[in-house]
């Protein structure tokens, strides 16, 4: 019998193995033709010549301006609702109620999340805008912030809590030098990931923002935006326009990937 359980259970490990080799396969399959591809695209013209003209300078700059807005979004509202769940929510089934809203909206579709700011702001005002544009997506960045504080604090030792209350600390005082302080890291961390989660994301766009393909610092207009303009140069019959596509791609995989190694690397350094 334990001959049996030990030959099943070496069955399924070797199992879990080949499947999770499979997977980081494809994986690396994909990112090193990214690499490969994108690198081949790269030109002078990427960095200096807006999207008109084939060259990605424009949606680079569009794209930075659309996050940061999306994320001082995103990180206020956010916040907030993580540090109200954590600690100021005291009817059980309120809370519960309020982080299962949140679990769903992190799973949610970002395009439903577009779809949804289409219908209440692009609609009404009549234009896209970057303004909608950054709406969707510190929606969708604030679902992100609300899970890490409202975690990252409840994981703080309640003896701290404890203890500050006794030297006669305000709520507000032990929640912004105690707790926080102590969950800095993972706040932080959680931070960064925000925002790489939303520094991808062309689907919400297309619906709130769409695409300038000259340079505009316009928030009440559309803005350009390089995950959108990836997305048009990919289905361009133009080589070089499909070449530039690559080359975004990996200009994005960049940036995402070095946002996930800061957060790493300042999580591991605060924990020291």
């Amino acid at each position: 019998m334990y001959l049996n359980n030990e030959i099943k259970n070496n069955i399924f490990t070797a199992l879990c193995v080949l499947f999770g080799l499979v997977g980081v396969g494809f994986l690396l399959i994909i990112i090193c033709s990214l690499i490969y591809k994108g690198i081949l695209g790269l030109s002078p013209a990427i960095f200096t010549l807006p999207t008109a003209f084939g060259g990605l300078a424009n949606a680079i700059l569009g794209q930075i301006i659309l996050v940061f807005m999306a994320s001082v979004f995103g990180l206020f509202i956010g916040s907030f609702a993580g540090i109200y769940i954590s600690e100021y929510s005291k009817n059980k089934a309120v809370k519960n109620g309020l982080i299962c809203v949140i679990e769903i909206l992190l799973s949610t579709p970002s395009i439903i999340v577009g779809v949804f700011i289409y219908a209440i702001f692009v609609s009404t005002f009549g234009s896209y805008s970057g303004i909608a544009g950054s709406l969707a997506l510190g929606f969708i960045m604030l679902c992100v912030v609300a899970k890490t504080f409202f975690e990252a604090l409840g994981s703080v030792d309640p003896k701290l809590k404890e203890a500050s209350y006794a030297l006669g600390a305000s709520k507000r005082q032990v929640i912004m030098s105690v707790m926080m302080a102590n969950a800095k890291p993972a706040l932080i961390t959680g931070v960064i990931l925000g925002v790489a989660r939303i520094a991808g994301e062309s689907a919400p766009l297309l619906f709130t923002n769409a695409n300038n393909d000259f340079f505009s610092f316009d928030i009440f207009s559309s803005l350009p935006s390089l995950s959108v303009s990836i997305y048009e140069f990919s289905l361009s019959s133009d080589e070089a326009l499909r070449n530039a596509a690559w080359s975004g791609a990996l200009l994005l995989l960049i940036m995402v990937l070095g946002a996930n190694i800061i957060s790493k690397l300042v999580f591991l350094k605060e924990r020291k």
